[in-house]
């Protein structure tokens, strides 16, 4: 398991045009050493709504006397600023190892149009 998070699945719709039915979640790989980032929603109390959070899984050694490497969940990094609620992210990395994150935030309505 790389994170147990959990999300809301607002009703209305986010942003009034997305019904986020579960898939808060993505996965990339780096093509240059293997190593995976995953990113996903989790609920923040804070903001009352979902922000993106990533983690990158990591080789850890068995034991000193096995050959074998595993991955292992690093720690929790936001990728949003956690002003406004975030959904829908996609994460790719570059060859040279860069990772991007494309999400989309909500910041509410004005004059009937999602902000």
């Amino acid at each position: 398991m790389v994170a147990q998070a959990s999300s809301q699945q607002p009703t209305p719709k986010f942003g009034t045009v997305n019904a986020l039915l579960g898939g808060l979640d993505q996965v990339a790989v780096d093509p240059s050493n293997g190593l995976v980032y995953v990113v996903y929603g989790v609920f923040d109390e804070t903001i009352q709504g979902n922000r993106i959070a990533m983690r990158r899984l990591i080789y850890e050694k068995c034991n000193e006397f096995s050959a074998c490497d595993v991955l292992v969940p690093g720690p929790e990094m936001f990728v949003d600023d956690g002003q406004s609620p975030a959904a829908l992210p996609a994460v790719a990395v570059a060859a040279n190892g860069t990772v991007g994150v494309l999400y989309d935030t909500f910041g509410g309505m004005i004059g009937g149009f999602p902000v």
